[in-house]
């Protein structure tokens, strides 16, 4: 950081130290590949629920909520995709509405998560995730579909977009909302914010950056 003539954070909590030590900080939050993810095919409907998490299933991955939420409504389905060498896998794999497909190739993934109703962001509170701003969030939103998520910092400026639960009670009844929304007024609007949130969007804002650098070393400055 001392030799940095600027340093990019991706969030408020990791931009804070340098700030605090008088380095220039610019904030450039992550994004999504907009154009992948809102290429989903239609959300399917008349079936059983699926509620579905993509990405590592590791020890920040609350595997116990997901499960006391799962064991409350057996009447869904939970598709958990990723890697779990890092998980606790004391409960989940014994229940018979959670299956673990293992990794998936990321050119493969709309098709199977094309079948998600909800997604979940389900994180154990701490320091790492609460300095997260979570890729997967602006992917989903891009899809168009329900996101439900424990309360992280970073989803703040998300508003409504993302539902929020920190409990499983408050996550079942979360998730079942989102499961009786109707409308694409909804929908729309999460593929907004995404398009606004993409990486050519964080591209273009990480040039600005470049470039009033380069200007300032022409000027002498």
């Amino acid at each position: 950081l001392q030799g940095a003539d600027a340093v990019v954070a991706t969030a408020r909590t990791l931009e804070a130290r340098p700030r605090a030590s008088g380095r220039p900080v610019e904030r450039i939050p992550n994004g999504c590949d907009f154009e992948y993810f809102a290429s989903i095919a239609p959300r399917g409907r008349g079936r059983r629920p699926t509620i579905g998490y993509y990405g590592c299933i590791a020890d920040w991955f609350d595997s116990d909520l997901v499960a006391d939420v799962a064991e409350r409504r057996p009447d869904w389905y939970f598709v958990l995709i990723g890697p779990t060498y890092l998980a606790d896998l004391t409960r989940l794999p014994a229940l018979p509405n959670v299956t673990f497909p293992g990794l998936v190739p990321y050119g493969q993934l709309l098709e199977r998560i094309e079948r998600f109703d909800v997604f979940l962001l389900p994180f154990r509170r701490s320091p790492l995730t609460d300095a997260a701003n979570p890729v997967k969030a602006y992917e989903i939103l891009a899809t168009g579909r329900p996101l439900v998520s424990v309360p992280l910092p970073e989803l703040e400026p998300f508003g409504d977009l993302v539902r929020r639960a920190d409990d499983a009670a408050e996550l079942e009844r979360q998730i079942e909302e989102s499961l009786a929304e109707d409308g694409e007024g909804l929908a729309e609007r999460r593929r907004d914010f995404a398009r606004r949130n993409s990486w050519d969007a964080r591209a273009v804002e990480l040039e600005r950056l470049v470039d009033a650098l380069a200007a300032r070393d022409d000027s002498g400055a």
